[in-house]
Order: C-alpha cells, then structure tokens, then sequence
C-alpha cells in the first residue's frame, strides 16, 4: 500500500501492477487503496484498482487490460498469473512483494497444501519485465539484496511438488510399466512416486501386481 501510494506521488504517469499472493490480499490491499485514494490532496491524479487472478469471472479480468482512462493512474493488483500468460498495456511501475502461492504435495502426509513461499531469481526476473514494455520502466522490489541473493535459481518443477497418481496412471495407460525407472527430465523423489502407486491401488485403478486395472 505504501508503495503504491508513494509511486503514485512521485513517479510520472504510469500504470502500476502489483504481485500479491492471492485473492485475500490482493482484496484487501485493494480496499485499502480506495479507502487512501479518496483522501489524495485535491488536483491529485485518481487512482484506478483492478484485481487480477484466476477465479475472476472473464469479463472482471478483461477490466484490468483495458487501457486506463486520461487522468487516472491504473493500479492491477494480480497474482502470479501476470507474470507470463498476460501482457498489460500501459504498466510502467511494478511491486514486487517477493512471495506467490505454491501448491505443495506432502508424499508422507498424503496431503496437498498452498503456502505463500519465496519466488525464484528467475520469477523476480519475469516479474521485472513486466515493467515498461512499451517504454522505461521501474521495478520496486520490497525486499532487499542480500534477500534476493539467497532466492533459488528456478522455481520447483510442478511434478516434483504435486501428486503423481494422474502422471502415473497416464503412464500406465501408455504401457509404460515400469514408472520408477521413467526417464523424467525432472525426477521426483521415490517418496511420492510410491504414494501415488499406493493411492492408485488403493482406488482399484492398478491390480496387486501393479498393473492397469479395467477399472483404472
């Protein structure tokens, strides 16, 4: 909120997009912005607030592409979503707040969880670039160097932090037999490659012997 605010003060004309981790902040953030925006000195550009995430009916998401209007600055709250599936005419200034929802697959626990958990070098560097496309941009990043130094290269791959059952059982159906020993591009661990074969024998979608069931 700070952050806005003060780029909305001191920074030229320039929409602003702002990466949160997902639909409770990006609503009160956004609330907070409109509760401030009407209390700007008088002659004060408006400010415009448009929300960005998946679960957003189409026609909302559409809101937050459209050109903003002459005289007001359009400020679109998003998460992780706006980092490569969009591209958002008129954004100049871009928050950074270092963190996006990860789905989390605990093989031992047999449960699934969506944690706010720090972004990679390579999504801070995605979500820089959203900065000034069509001319010189900044990026504000609400964290500090050494902070960013210590981020991982790359994100987690999807396969090694969710469950496998699905992956499996598509496995199966294209008589690849012997799963454990696939040649993954990105492995996962044995842990939940034996989870999801325990998960699918369970369901009846693989026999005792480990093959395809009619069923599955």
């Amino acid at each position: 909120l700070r952050a806005v605010l003060q780029v909305h003060a001191e920074e030229a004309a320039g929409d602003i997009l702002v990466f949160l981790t997902g639909q409770e902040d990006i609503e009160a953030v956004g609330k907070a912005i409109r509760e401030r925006a009407a209390k700007l000195p008088p002659g004060s550009a408006a400010l415009s607030v448009h929300p960005l995430y998946a679960a957003l009916p189409p026609a909302v998401q559409l809101r937050a592409l459209r050109p903003a209007t002459n005289g007001i600055r359009k400020v679109i709250l998003a998460t992780n979503i706006a980092e490569t599936s969009v591209t958002i005419d008129g954004v100049v200034y871009v928050i950074d707040c270092g963190l996006a929802k990860v789905r989390m697959y605990h093989a031992g626990k047999r449960i699934d969880s969506l944690l706010a958990t720090p972004i990679s070098k390579a999504n801070a560097r995605q979500r820089a670039g959203r900065a000034g496309r069509q001319q010189p941009g900044k990026c504000f990043r609400l964290y500090t160097e050494e902070t960013f130094a210590e981020l991982a290269e790359s994100s987690v791959p999807e396969i090694q932090r969710t469950s496998l059952a699905s992956a499996i059982l598509a496995l199966k159906a294209l008589r690849i037999d012997d799963v454990l020993n696939f040649d993954f591009v990105a492995p996962p661990t044995l842990e939940a490659m034996g989870a999801a074969l325990e998960q699918l024998l369970a369901l009846g979608a693989l026999n005792k012997e480990g093959d395809l069931s009619d069923e599955g």
